[in-house]
């Protein structure tokens, strides 16, 4: 299990052994988002403008770095079927969607995201859902489906969303649209 304690002045990632009840601490510091790896044995954690690899034993400091321009971006998702993971870098048009391949060890640019954007994998790994969104205030965005393989990308809906997530069988979305009156939820 990994949690985060403090003030946003002074937070720390640690990671339990549930078993053991032991405690380590992982990380200081702030912006913090963390995804564990499918086989629990690897920890990322976006730090400041750092996206650092943890492995066990935990507690030793990270395995890797990398080092970027931005605390924007970074945020890790891995494949819930294998250790793929994506992240955001930033570029000078916003963003790029980025997938670390451990099987062939290669990081490859998936696809521009624009300014403003958030990403999930979908339940079996087949897709990546991707919202786009935009920093004025016209609040225009789009949600679309990625194949990670071929990097084909199918537009789901436009207009003013704010979220969307999968379901946990892969066969629904849920979408987050605010308009004039308030926010709606659609499936």
């Amino acid at each position: 299990m990994a949690f985060i304690t403090g003030t946003a002045e002074g937070l720390k990632v640690f990671v339990v052994n549930t078993i053991t009840k032991q405690t380590v601490e992982v990380v200081p510091g702030a912006p913090v988002y963390m995804d564990w790896s499918l086989d629990s044995k690897e920890l990322v954690v976006h730090n400041g403008n750092r996206l650092l690899t943890y492995k066990q034993p935990f507690g030793v400091g990270p395995s890797s770095a990398l080092d970027g321009v931005s605390i924007r971006y970074f945020a890790p998702d891995y494949a819930p079927d294998d250790d793929r993971l994506l992240f955001l870098v930033d570029t000078s048009d916003g963003a790029a969607l980025h997938m670390s391949n451990p099987a062939n060890g290669i990081l490859e640019r998936v696809l521009d995201a624009g300014a403003a954007a958030w990403f999930k994998w979908s339940p079996d790994g087949s897709s990546i859902m991707l919202l786009r969104g935009s920093l004025d205030a016209s609040g225009e965005s789009s949600i679309s489906i990625i194949d990670p393989a071929t990097r084909g990308e199918e537009f789901v809906a436009r207009g003013d969303y704010l979220l969307s997530m999968w379901s946990p069988d892969g066969r629904k979305r849920l979408l987050a649209r605010r308009n004039t009156d308030n926010t709606r939820l659609m499936l």
